[in-house]
């Protein structure tokens, strides 16, 4: 926690209030300070609450209700019968990779042959590109001459109009799969399968790249099992590729509710009783023992470790990591991307601190947005440098690095109420290209365009965000006595309630009285390890980010904003609270 920075307001969410007769969740034996926070999450009625604390795989959709999938698995099954080339062309993030892996791995236990190309985010960046295809198509052509061959793109290619055309003029039949907004214009490929070219809200919708690919799997099995090619085998279970889809899905951080909800808490579950060799491998690098594996260990300790192989121009090392049958084989690259994600943190610290002293160089009280170039930065750690300072200064931030020609390419980050994808929308004219999520973005731009790209960037936002507050912001869930939250019942329950993430966010809590403070120490860098004493009870505390106050709470009265967090430690497990914000009397 920066000292210098301006406190941050705390709002608490209003729950409607609940009938003291017949609570969301009293069958459930839900204790009320939980059930507050179920509307909160979509869930009203209960058996909504049923589906939301025991999602069952039946529950999923039939694959054929999303669009393209009953066509691309045709034509897939078509091309597996026939001996067709086929290969899947994914991106370098932890969304795209897992996806690529996916599809190839069930191509594998079909006893089909497959190749796969995941670009470079330096020399080639994000999507399709001419030169890839053409390699591609060479190689494949050697093999194979005379034969169709199949290009399938995972977390890519809706805004490839141009390269998905020079694709088919070499002969490709193109199959797009990708969760992104499409733009406009797009491309013309055999099939294109995105559920965000559903006009109605479907349950799909906020599918990750991964899970799309998912249920173009579990197409190609419903096609193949019409033509009677599992008729002397077994075909290959589809829950055995869940754990994929949980760690791409919770990287990309789209919503974990509905078919994300149901597949994560299962791929979740294989993790946990028995994780194929690469993740096990990558799991030895966690502190949390087999068997707790939690959403919150893959977003803060497997997908940042896939997504820095891409960062750092090895995605391909990640890839065959997630493939490996080999233990031996898995612990070696472990040890690769491990180091990888060393370095990558290193260099983002360096490059925060640099963009930390130059956002207080350019940012003024009443601006509503900031833009920062730093040249010679590596393009893989822009978006992680805007999303930390979108964190501490609670507006959309875009960070720049220089390609090698007269153009920049950027990344920016949002913040709650700005639909980041919308704004780039009426700055397309400034812009070469763009693409991504409401949260996220990444964009292409001519230098000469920086400065009226930042100055038509921050009116267009200044006007989305009348309604919200510059300040840093704490949105509390609920108010509640610590000693509320620390009985059996009430974390029994509370396990329930996961996997959390974006759409099911861990709740914050806030005491609604001072508590004291009985120990504070900084440990490691900036790593608050505290006690506070509330009614004569102790409880343990961990603030990361906090190690600079710890000089200034012993002893004191404040007032706690805070998740409950299971930790892990040699073995043994305790819960603790984990601070999201303390304030001091004044």
């Amino acid at each position: 926690m920066d000292k210098s920075a301006p406190p941050k307001k705390w709002l608490i969410k209003a729950s409607p209030q609940l009938s003291k007769e017949n609570p969301i969740g009293s069958k459930e034996g839900i204790p009320r300070a939980l059930a507050n926070l179920l509307p909160l999450r979509g869930v009203n009625t209960d058996d909504e609450l049923m589906r939301f604390l025991h999602p069952t795989l039946d529950q999923l959709p039939n694959p054929d209700e999303l669009p393209g999938i009953k066509e691309g698995s045709n034509l897939l099954a078509k091309a597996i019968i026939n001996n067709f080339p086929i290969v899947i062309y994914g991106d370098y993030d932890a969304d795209g990779i897992t996806a690529t892996a996916l599809l190839s791995l069930f191509l594998r236990d079909l006893g089909v042959t497959s190749s796969s190309y995941l670009p470079d985010r330096e020399g080639e960046g994000y999507g399709l590109h001419t030169k890839a295809i053409k390699k591609i198509h060479d190689d494949l052509s050697k093999n194979s001459p005379n034969k169709p061959l199949i290009l399938i793109t995972v977390d890519c290619g809706i805004s490839n109009k141009d390269e998905v055309a020079f694709a088919k003029e070499l002969g490709f039949q193109v199959i797009v799969t990708d969760h992104h907004h499409p733009p406009k214009a797009l491309p013309e490929a055999n099939i294109l399968i995105n559920p965000r070219l559903q006009i109605t809200n479907s349950p799909f919708q906020i599918l990750a790249g991964v899970g799309v690919a998912f249920y173009l799997a579990a197409g190609l099995r419903m096609r193949l099992m019409e033509r009677g090619v599992f008729s002397k085998k077994t075909p290959p279970n589809l829950k055995n590729y869940l754990d994929l889809v949980a760690l791409g899905t919770i990287a990309d951080m789209v919503p974990l509710i509905g078919v994300n909800r149901i597949m994560v808490k299962a791929g979740l579950e294989i993790i946990n009783k028995s994780p194929r060799p690469g993740i096990e491998a990558l799991l030895k690098y966690t502190r949390e023992p087999q068997g707790q594996i939690r959403s919150e260990t893959i977003a803060f300790q497997l997908a940042p470790r896939i997504n820095a192989a891409g960062r750092m121009g090895c995605p391909n090392r990640a890839l065959d990591l997630l493939m490996s049958n080999s233990v031996t084989s898995a612990r070696h690259l472990s040890e690769i991307i491990d180091k990888t994600n060393d370095k990558r943190r290193q260099l983002t610290d360096l490059c925060y601190a640099q963009a930390k002293e130059k956002q207080h160089e350019n940012i003024k009280p009443d601006q509503s947005s900031l833009v920062l170039v730093f040249p010679e930065w590596r393009q893989g750690i822009l978006g992680l440098i805007a999303g930390r300072i979108a964190q501490d200064i609670n507006r959309p931030v875009a960070v720049f690095a220089k390609t090698d020609n007269c153009t920049l390419k950027g990344s920016i980050r949002s913040i709650d109420g700005v639909d980041i994808i919308s704004v780039l929308n009426q700055c397309s004219a400034e812009l070469i290209q763009f693409g991504g999520h409401s949260a996220a973005a990444g964009l292409t731009i001519d230098q000469s365009q920086l400065d009226r790209f930042t100055e038509k960037f921050e009116e267009i936002i200044s006007l989305s965000m009348k309604e919200i507050y510059l300040e840093p912001v704490v949105h509390i869930d609920h108010e509640i006595n610590i000693e509320e939250t620390m009985t059996k019942i009430f974390l029994d329950k509370y396990v329930l309630f996961e996997p959390f993430g974006v759409g099911n966010p861990e709740p914050i809590f806030s005491c609604p009285n001072t508590v004291i403070v009985t120990r504070a120490e900084q440990r490691g860098k900036n790593t608050l390890y505290y006690q506070i004493q509330e009614n004569e009870k102790c409880f343990d505390g961990i603030g990361f980010g906090m190690g600079g106050l710890s000089e200034l709470l012993i002893n004191k009265k404040i007032k706690l904003a805070f998740k409950i967090s299971l930790n892990s430690f040699r073995g043994k497990q305790r819960w603790e609270l984990r601070a999201e914000d303390i304030k001091l009397p004044a």
